[in-house]
């Protein structure tokens, strides 16, 4: 409340929320609709299905720290979903939520057979070492499990995560899936420049080396996976 001249004005803060701003965005194309069947904009709301993780990943002074991450399926009705993983120390549930929701309508508008799903982890990839980030990757991976597929939801790069994410990501996921290989999931470098392009396929032909990755024997550490371990 300020006073100016003696005129009060209100201002009032502006809704930030990704999933009110959703909503709103909805509501607006609905009105424009002549005829939609009952309940049906009630379930196009609601994600598919919402997954949390939470695991714990040992960093480079040696002490363990655990990360939270998120992956949200919206819709598969035209496709296996398609969306990005950000890393990032302010992404939220909600946020991931309002995101894959507008990957299903950016892939309706343009026609394409996907549909939308998202994904983050809480972390500040910028203070992070590249040991530290991919240990990260390789859990949250990990974690996800069956939640990801060719067939399922497909991950992409996004915020803070590019060409060399996605070869982590696409290691881990061979290992614990050696039979649906190099069909999962989107690099970034595809649309990006030549020398984008090098450090992908660069990425990919070392992503499976010993200095990445090793099968090891199931390990009582927390902090380790049954299937791989990053080195």
């Amino acid at each position: 409340m300020s006073e100016s001249g003696g005129v009060s004005e209100t201002v009032e803060a502006e809704d930030l929320d990704p999933l009110h701003i959703l909503r709103a965005q909805v509501d607006r194309a609905v009105s424009t609709l002549d005829y939609l069947q009952r309940g049906l904009i009630d379930h196009l709301r609601l994600p598919r299905r919402t997954v949390t993780v939470t695991f714990p990943v040992e960093m480079e002074d040696g002490s363990v720290r655990s990360f939270r991450g998120y992956r949200v399926l919206h819709s598969r009705t035209q496709g296996p979903g398609k969306g990005g993983i950000r890393f990032h120390p302010e992404v939220t549930l909600e946020e991931v939520s309002a995101l894959a929701a507008l990957m299903t309508w950016k892939c309706t508008l343009v026609r394409v057979p996907f549909g939308g799903a998202k994904g983050g982890v809480v972390c500040d990839a910028k203070t992070l070492g590249e040991a530290e980030l991919r240990h990260i990757t390789r859990r949250y991976i990990t974690e996800l499990g069956e939640n990801i597929g060719p067939h399922t939801d497909i991950p992409a790069p996004d915020m803070y995560t590019d060409e060399r994410t996605m070869a982590w990501v696409y290691d881990t996921y061979d290992v614990l899936h050696p039979a649906v290989w190099r069909r999962c999931f989107i690099r970034r470098a595809r649309a990006s420049s030549p020398s984008a392009i090098r450090r992908a396929r660069s990425c990919a032909r070392t992503a499976s080396i010993p200095t990445w990755s090793r099968p090891i024997r199931p390990s009582t550490a927390p902090w380790s996976d049954c299937r791989t371990r990053a080195v």
